[in-house]
């Protein structure tokens, strides 16, 4: 089913959806977090153990996504009048930070093993651990990416890029833990330094992202030019311009339309509200439009 048969979604069921997704990742990174500490533990991985100590810097940042979504859905209010979509923004810087977070602390404790010579051969038990974590962690990143491309959720786009980082630090884990058991047991932390170093990369990709929600930074041009093309086919536009910003998967938009000087008012209300009715019709995450008016010259 390509995106134009696709069912609208309303804004309950996008969130209903967001919270799914969200949720089954939370359980899931729960349960990793589990087995690879213990599977790190009892088999002598520190690439393990980092890896672990990853997972559980995902439930941390996934309850943030989720409680994003909790606040985000909330209706506009006298404090709040363009809505709380900007908590999501945050999440996703939050999330950003902690996948770095999570990095640092790998790198600086990995290295600190290295340089004291205090390295050990794994067990099968972490290998075994380690490939069975990359089967699921591509499984739940195909899944969120889905879901964060169909709902248009930088949030949602944060979790699906750090499952996508956990399937990276994955193989890095089993070469290490793999060369650590042919004989190279200084592989295995060394793999776990390679990963700290991709989770900061990501990491910072992330902040980066939400930090320019946050700034209202302009839309892409792709979508606004839609936007202003679809407002230039209202009959009654001579001329359209705008600019538009996200508010967590929510777009919230400003265009400018210039129509016949002649016209009264009330038919330059009916051709605005007809641009706004046409915009909201045809991109299902625009939220708001707000159609200013000028005679055009």
């Amino acid at each position: 089913m390509n995106e134009a048969e696709r069912p609208r979604l309303t804004k309950e069921k996008r969130f209903r959806q967001a919270e799914k997704v969200t949720i089954i990742g939370i359980v899931t990174n729960i349960l990793l977090t589990i087995l690879k500490f213990f599977a790190g533990i009892v088999g002598n991985s520190h690439a393990l153990i980092a890896d672990a100590t990853e997972s559980l810097s995902d439930v941390i940042s996934t309850t943030a996504v989720l409680v994003s979504f909790k606040i985000s859905k909330k209706p506009k209010d006298k404090n709040h009048p363009y809505g709380h979509g900007k908590a999501e923004s945050i999440a996703t810087s939050i999330v950003g930070l902690i996948i770095m977070a999570s990095g640092f602390l790998i790198l600086f404790t990995d290295a600190g093993l290295i340089l004291s010579g205090d390295t050990t051969t794994p067990k099968f038990i972490a290998l075994a651990a380690a490939l069975l974590t990359l089967v699921i962690k591509e499984i739940l990143h195909r899944y969120v990416l889905g879901y964060a491309k169909r709902l248009d959720s930088s949030v949602l786009m944060a979790s699906a890029m750090d499952y996508r980082k956990d399937v990276i630090s994955k193989v890095a884990t089993i070469i290490g833990i793999t060369g650590a058991m042919v004989g190279f047991p200084f592989l295995d932390p060394l793999a776990a330094i390679f990963v700290s170093f991709i989770i900061i990369g990501i990491g910072l990709r992330v902040v980066i992202r939400g930090s320019r929600e946050l700034m209202d930074t302009s839309l892409e041009q792709p979508i606004l030019d839609k936007m202003i093309a679809i407002a230039k086919d209202c009959e009654g536009v001579e001329h359209a311009y705008g600019r538009a910003r996200r508010m967590g998967q929510f777009i919230s938009a400003e265009i400018i339309i210039d129509i016949d000087p002649s016209l009264t008012v009330s038919k330059g209300h009916s051709i605005a509200k007809k641009v706004k009715v046409e915009i909201m019709k045809e991109l299902e995450n625009v939220s708001d439009v707000m159609v200013h008016v000028n005679p055009h010259e």
